[in-house]
């Protein structure tokens, strides 16, 4: 009762003060280890003048979508190469349907928030950074909307901090004058998000490197993301 109790009167203070904010979990918030740290922040940092959205990806961008993807896929078909063989976008194409591909993604969508599947170590963070510096974060995935609950979960789970989820099987619907960038795996999503003059960036993968200039930068990891990202976005 004391750690609701607590929310409602840091939510009175916070609007007192001209500052509007989405709480997304309230079992997360009232945690005593995490409710001072957060609202710190959010009295620091405070409400954003100007929209900044910042697009971000989920499956090999916030954690290792391809190795529970690799596993299931040889079930399917045992001659499947492991991802580091994944060296073009439609690998799949010659070791099964289109359908079993597809059926596969998705079901591992609908499991999302199993306990195994864990985030990068450096995905809550890389976040919270990001937040830290005006940015609206919506993390866009392509997966069917069926997945969105557990989605959903998953992030608060983890306390992977976001703004708004979209879902479809076209991010570029979301590449208008508000988006600074874009950090997703895919290379041509990037190459997108470049042609508009976003800063497109993202984790480096057989099935990306070899386009790494087409106008996006790829890196090993969250942290050197985050250093060219906000780098790039102060310059403009």
């Amino acid at each position: 009762m004391r750690g609701i109790i607590d929310v409602f009167t840091i939510m009175r203070l916070l609007i007192n003060k001209g500052i509007y904010i989405a709480l997304h979990s309230m079992k997360t918030f009232c945690k005593n280890n995490l409710r001072d740290f957060y609202c710190r922040r959010i009295l620091k940092y405070g409400g954003m003048r100007t929209l900044k959205k910042a697009v971000v990806d989920i499956d090999n961008t916030l954690w290792h979508f391809c190795g529970p993807l690799y596993e299931r896929l040889k079930k399917i078909n045992p001659a499947f190469p492991p991802p580091e063989f994944w060296i073009n976008w439609n690998f799949w194409m010659q070791y099964c349907s289109e359908d079993e591909f597809m059926g596969v993604i998705h079901e591992i969508h609908l499991n999302q928030d199993d306990d195994m599947n864990l985030p990068y170590s450096e995905a809550s963070d890389f976040l919270l950074r990001l937040k830290e510096n005006g940015f609206h974060i919506v993390i866009a995935s392509h997966r069917r909307t069926e997945s969105l609950a557990r989605t959903r979960r998953w992030l608060l789970k983890h306390d992977l901090v976001f703004d708004d989820i979209h879902l479809s099987f076209d991010k570029t619907v979301l590449f208008d004058d508000a988006c600074h960038m874009v950090i997703d795996d895919s290379p041509f999503v990037l190459e997108k998000a470049a042609e508009r003059n976003i800063i497109a960036s993202g984790l480096s993968f057989p099935w990306n490197k070899d386009a790494k200039n087409n106008g996006y930068r790829l890196f090993d990891s969250l942290g050197e993301i985050l250093r060219h990202v906000l780098e790039n976005s102060k310059r403009e």
